[in-house]
């Protein structure tokens, strides 16, 4: 997380030199609505793997498929995506996946 601090400073400050930054409200709307549920979600996989429940490789796989998960019904939601067989087959093996990682 330092690294993409870091690499958002020096983007802030070359803007500001090349007079190309604009800050408007809905620009900060927009970092506040994508940096909380990114911090919480750091701070949750953290939480998880610092539990005595599963081993991290199981914590990740179920993480990095719930992800893609949700991305699908949040596209599905709010941008009106239409997915065809393979889209739900693949969806379904995610799930059967977290499934048998889970239960092990």
């Amino acid at each position: 997380m330092c690294v993409a601090g870091l690499m958002g400073i020096g983007a802030f400050v070359v803007q500001g030199f090349m007079g190309t930054l604009r800050i408007t409200g809905k620009n900060i709307l927009g970092g506040i609505a994508l940096g909380i549920p990114n911090f919480f979600s750091i701070y949750f996989l953290v939480m998880a793997l610092r539990s005595e429940g599963f081993e991290s490789s199981s914590i990740f796989t179920i993480n990095n498929v719930a992800i893609v998960l949700v991305s699908t019904v949040l596209g599905i939601a709010l941008f009106r995506e239409k997915l065809i067989l393979k889209n739900w087959i693949g969806i379904a093996l995610a799930i059967i996946s977290i499934l048998l990682v889970a239960s092990t």
